[in-house]
């Protein structure tokens, strides 16, 4: 082992070494280019995957809200039937002056929820 050490150094004083080292540092340069495109082609599918699920999260947070809208207009006009169906049926027992009043009063809850 101590001799072959000897030699190799020898070998290497000698300029016998850099030539080895060129090949091993082409080498080495060849597997790191080959990582950096590995690296930067798994970079470009994060990438694309994160801004898919970007654009998933946006379609959904639209179709939720679309989905809010629509229960809002509906629990609105679900209510407005109820008012108009006691517009009908409770005034007529009321005098003129509280059945008035109670119009009144239900125009402005309509335009208040409007």
């Amino acid at each position: 082992m101590f001799l072959r050490g000897l030699w190799e150094e020898k070998l290497q004083r000698k300029g016998f070494g850099k030539k080895k080292h060129n090949s091993t540092s082409s080498a080495t340069t060849s597997v790191l280019q080959a990582w950096r495109e590995e690296y930067a082609e798994n970079e470009r599918t994060r990438k694309e995957r994160v801004e898919k699920q970007l654009c998933y999260q946006a379609e959904y947070l639209e179709l939720e809200k679309q989905k809010h809208t629509e229960c809002i207009a509906f629990e609105k006009q679900k209510y407005t039937n109820k008012i108009m169906k006691m517009d009908t049926t409770t005034t007529t027992t009321m005098d003129e002056t509280r059945a008035a009043y109670y119009k009144k009063l239900q125009q402005d809850i309509l335009n208040g929820l409007m």
